[in-house]
């Protein structure tokens, strides 16, 4: 991508706009069209690697749906390759958003995290214990919260593009939909050997 096509602040420094311009030294493992991966200077693993779209995004509130899609299509060939290559006995795949969510770096980005059985080579540990389940009422306060935001942002995108095909969405059952623009524009996983 040409250096005038990004999108970036100039009154912020961005050093994974500097990795996709060049000017940053980096271990690239790969590169389309949209996006950039390499290794992580701060590894929790062996192995783990960035994934980002090569156009300014602060974070996950922020970025195009198209270079979402493009991020993780990228990020899933990372982890497909990180078994055979890497040895590899599982995957992690993260993204922070916020300082309160772990962002250090504000363009968007996720890891791949090759993770091991050895802990010689995996030094991530989880920060919370897996396995004990909430109060469902509490659960179900939440979820109510989350759809009604859902079905708000989707009344909203309605309103602005009479095209907009409105995702079903439900206090007691998933969101679901067809978002016809993505479904064109996204690659196949056929597209991606």
């Amino acid at each position: 991508m040409i250096e005038s096509e990004m999108t970036v602040d100039p009154e912020n420094h961005c050093v994974f706009c500097e990795i996709v311009a060049g000017r940053e030294p980096h271990e690239r493992v790969a590169e389309d069209e949209r996006t950039v991966a390499f290794m992580d200077i701060d590894p929790g693993a062996d192995g783990h690697v960035l994934v980002i779209p090569k156009t300014h995004s602060a974070d996950l509130l922020t970025i195009s749906a198209e270079d979402l899609i493009a991020t993780t299509l990228m990020a899933q060939r990372i982890a497909r390759a990180a078994a055979p290559a890497l040895r590899a006995d599982g995957i992690t795949m993260l993204n922070c958003c916020g300082e309160v969510g772990w962002q250090t770096v504000y363009h968007f980005h996720l890891h791949v995290i090759p993770r091991y059985t050895d802990q010689r080579r995996d030094r991530m540990k989880l920060p919370y214990e897996p396995g004990t389940p909430s109060d469902p009422v509490v659960r179900r306060g939440f979820a109510n919260a989350l759809a009604a935001e859902l079905q708000s942002a989707v009344n909203e995108d309605a309103r602005a593009d009479p095209e907009f095909v409105t995702p079903w969405v439900s206090s007691t059952r998933p969101l679901r939909g067809d978002f016809p623009t993505l479904a064109r524009s996204a690659p196949r996983p056929t597209d991606l050997s």
